[in-house]
């Protein structure tokens, strides 16, 4: 522990509070404030040189009579402590607004808190707006966007912070001191509050260290397109549609879905008839499970997904063949893309360019153009985003995976007993084949065929092994080795109790 919170024994000053208070007992003269300055240890993470925005990691702890803020600058190795000082907050903001200040879920939270307290309003209320009443920071205050804050959020939109510690490895500290506690808090219950919220902030700080590619990533966009370093605060899809110039519009054909002319299903043409009907229906929530070449699969609005419902093992000729950026392509090659975009050659000029990278071997180069390609089917369905055209969403997901099941049932159809399905997938499928060159050669000329049809792209990995309990939980390792290990260094940094044995990856 870099600060040790039992040096918050200042005598506690007094400040008036904003509050009015009719039903629970307030003493004025009572209530703690105070404004701790401390130096911590030098982190070689983190240098000017690297980040010249320098940042600011914080976390506020929010009670009915008393608000408290822990800021911690890793790069000018200080920590702030605020407790219910309202001069002190806007004074450190006022010195520190140019740094990037970086939460976890602080979009959502710790920001209109922060920028209600500068504003003068009750921290308590915008709290109570927040997680009581499910209200967005705009519908609070339109006037938030005056208190200016770049913010960066490193939550993940899925776990909370506590789960994040446990799978880092990290001890778990929780407060016993209760939010809806009805009164002051009292010096004690105030230090382990801090206790509690300093070890939110360094938690943070190491979620941000082992997360620092999707910051980068985040920033090189901005920096690739020339963008106002304010964008920080706005999410991948947010950034695309900047990127890609989107304009919002109002459409009427959500479920006026359009089946490509490239599908050609027989035996399984039920399953696009099906589609068909759901659409008319206008029924999202509706899902087809069904047999597709002797396994379950199931079809919906979300995505294909198909497995062996019973543990199986397989081993021997092995292709995990991957449709190259299966959304983006039918967006471009099918007209698909969002009719919201005003400038459709943008988002075909970040394609060329990063299959160019990709082909010369550019990870890192490529890295921001991948985030944008991937990131435009998710905000073509966000209705809060400027691209929301969800008709072509629908379309995207429909076509993939009706081609899919198309490619599925020409190898089923041509192949027959040299051919087994072991998976299929969103934008994939895993099969196995006769260990034959005749046969292998057969396969990828089935494979190419469709590829020319659908104006698709195929990858293909050799898979070792393959081990499945049911649908949902499955591994496999690649062929040769060494993906399977790139892969276990991207996880071991997020995941350290994890480890590699025998080209496999035990969780």
């Amino acid at each position: 522990m870099i600060f040790d919170v039992n040096d918050l024994t200042d005598k506690p000053s007094v400040i008036k509070t904003e509050r009015t208070v009719d039903k629970v007992p307030f003493d004025k003269d009572k209530m703690i404030t105070m404004h701790k300055k401390l130096s911590i240890q030098k982190d070689d993470f983190f240098n000017e040189e690297k980040f010249p925005h320098e940042f600011v990691f914080y976390d506020f702890e929010v009670f009915e009579y008393d608000w408290m803020v822990v800021l911690i600058d890793p790069i000018n190795c200080t920590k702030d402590v605020i407790v219910n000082d309202r001069k002190a907050l806007i004074k450190y903001h006022a010195e520190h607004q140019d740094m990037i200040w970086v939460g976890y879920n602080n979009l959502h939270y710790d920001v209109p808190i922060l920028k209600g307290i500068i504003l003068g309003m009750n921290s308590k209320k915008i709290s109570d707006d927040i997680i009581v009443n499910g209200k967005s920071p705009w519908e609070i205050n339109k006037d938030f966007y005056k208190v200016k804050l770049l913010s960066y959020d490193v939550s993940d939109g899925i776990n909370s912070l506590k789960v994040l510690e446990a799978f880092m490895g990290d001890d778990i500290e929780e407060t016993d001191v209760p939010f809806d506690i009805q009164r002051q808090l009292d010096l004690k219950e105030v230090q382990q509050t801090i206790k509690y919220c300093i070890h939110d902030v360094e938690e943070t700080i190491e979620v941000f260290k082992r997360r620092i590619n999707d910051f980068n990533a985040s920033m090189n966009i901005i920096e690739m397109f020339d963008l106002p370093i304010e964008n920080i605060s706005k999410t991948k899809g947010q950034l695309t549609a900047l990127v890609v110039d989107c304009e919002r519009k109002e459409h009427d054909d959500e479920f006026d879905i359009t089946i490509l002319p490239c599908v050609q299903l027989e035996k399984y043409k039920y399953i696009q008839d099906w589609f068909v009907q759901a659409a008319k229906n206008k029924d999202y929530k509706a899902k087809l499970e069904t047999i597709v070449c002797g396994i379950p699969h199931q079809f919906g609005w979300g995505g294909l997904h198909g497995a062996p419902d019973k543990p199986v093992y397989k081993e021997g000729k092995i292709f995990h063949a991957d449709v190259g950026s299966y959304y983006p392509s039918q967006m471009i090659e099918w007209k698909l893309l969002t009719r919201n975009c005003k400038s459709p050659e943008k988002f075909k000029n970040v394609y060329d360019t990063r299959m160019a990278l990709k082909k010369a071997g550019k990870k890192k180069e490529q890295a921001p153009l991948k985030i944008i390609l991937n990131s435009q089917y998710g905000i073509t369905k966000d209705k809060y985003s400027t691209a929301y055209d969800p008709v072509q969403a629908n379309n995207i997901c429909i076509n993939g995976q009706l081609m899919l099941l198309d490619l599925i049932e020409h190898l089923e159809k041509f192949m027959k007993n040299d051919f087994e399905l072991i998976q299929s997938n969103i934008d994939g499928i895993i099969v196995k084949i006769t260990d034959n060159d005749i046969i292998e050669r057969r396969f990828k000329h089935i494979c190419n065929d469709w590829c020319n049809r659908t104006r698709m792209t195929f990858a293909y990995d050799r898979v070792d092994w393959y081990v499945a309990k049911d649908v949902n939980n499955y591994i496999f390792a690649f062929t040769p080795e060494d993906k399977t290990k790139k892969l276990y260094e991207v996880l071991k940094q997020e995941f350290p109790k994890i480890s590699l044995q025998d080209n496999r990856i035990i969780l």
